[in-house]
């Protein structure tokens, strides 16, 4: 018995005629799942783990505005490497201010041999002065993390 219809009679029943129509469905059903794989990818590369590692309050306010702070945060994604970056402003949920990367490794040592990324943080009107565990110095001027919005 042929699989096939012939001429004049319809083709048995639940069997396709021919592949030509399932093909743009399984086609866009494809698609379809591929945009989604891309797009949860791009999603849980931009995600990522703050913690704080280091955070310093200024004394008291310049000019009677609001103290500023400084942070090293340390900020894990979901896929790669973590990374340190050293925030200086006035907004505690660091969404405005002024950010310098830090190298992970030198902060990763600073942490392990003396327990903390930044040893001392002097606060004056010209800015703040940092020493880090490693045993290096950084001034930040005021004018960086001062003013803004």
């Amino acid at each position: 018995m042929s699989t096939s219809a012939e001429p004049g009679t319809a083709p048995p029943a639940g069997r396709p005629v021919s592949g030509r129509g399932t093909r743009p469905a399984v086609f866009a059903a494809g698609a379809g799942v591929g945009a989604l794989l891309v797009l949860a990818a791009l999603f849980a590369a931009g995600q990522h783990h703050r913690e704080v590692v280091y955070r310093s309050d200024e004394p008291r306010a310049q000019d009677d505005g609001p103290r500023h702070l400084l942070v090293v945060l340390r900020e894990d994604p979901l896929v790669g490497q973590a990374s340190y970056r050293l925030y200086a402003g006035r907004d505690p949920s660091f969404g405005y201010g002024h950010f310098l990367d830090l190298d992970a490794g030198t902060v990763e040592r600073a942490i392990a041999e003396k327990g903390t990324a930044i040893e001392h943080a002097e606060w004056t009107a010209r800015g703040v002065l940092l020493r880090l565990g490693t045993g290096h110095e950084l001034f930040i001027p005021a004018r960086q993390y001062r003013g803004g919005r």
